[in-house]
């Protein structure tokens, strides 16, 4: 099927390791894709029920002995997130050990002078653990919306220490956005205006 339906929790790379492609950024320029791009959407954040084009896979011819084994590697590029831990002060927390539980396995470091944990994130992973101090943080790759969506406004606030409740929260989602806006100098007006949605990116990091 040449058309896949973009799903919660998909990215551009783990769309196309899934249909058996390394090459996302290819697929990505394609022109059926145009309209992707012409609505600035960033491929570590694609808008669940948009569409994305996959052209049909090209078929590789490989000779080989008969009797003999053959070593075939494929290529699964990991992709690099970070993640800026703060405590309850809004101090980072520097220097700490982690423990990140990531697709049967355990990754353990220590944040940088910034509190910000670095992780090789496979493109087959749909959920880590990771584990800091005394807290345990769920780490969903490919959840977070465009800034554009009301989604990607909401989840914005959530991990910037802001309750803005679930999609069906319109009162607590407006309170979370005044708060945020008085935080950080802005109108407070409760409304996601084009300033407030810039500085969510700017305050969040992407």
């Amino acid at each position: 099927m040449p058309w896949h339906t973009i799903k919660p929790g998909e990215w551009m790379r783990q769309i196309a390791n899934d249909h058996g492609f390394t090459d996302w950024e290819a697929i990505f320029q394609l022109p059926e894709n145009q309209p992707l791009r012409d609505a600035k959407r960033d491929p570590n954040q694609l808008l669940p029920g948009e569409s994305v084009f996959l052209p049909d896979r090209r078929r590789k011819t490989a000779e080989v002995a008969a009797g003999a084994t053959h070593k075939f590697v494929a290529k699964r590029p990991a992709q690099q997130i970070s993640i800026q831990v703060h405590d309850e002060q809004g101090k980072p927390l520097k220097t700490r050990p982690y423990k990140v539980h990531l697709v049967g396995k355990v990754l353990k470091g220590t944040t940088d002078g910034d509190g910000v944990v670095t992780i090789d994130l496979p493109p087959n992973a749909r959920e880590a653990r990771l584990e800091i101090d005394d807290m345990e943080i769920d780490l969903l790759p490919g959840h977070l919306d465009p800034i554009e969506a009301e989604s990607g406004v909401r989840s914005r606030l959530q991990n910037l220490g802001f309750d803005a409740g679930d999609a069906d929260g319109a009162e607590k989602l407006r309170g979370a956005l005044q708060r945020f806006q008085q935080v950080h100098g802005l109108d407070a007006t409760g409304e996601a205006d084009e300033a407030t949605r810039k500085k969510l990116v700017e305050q969040h990091g992407c």
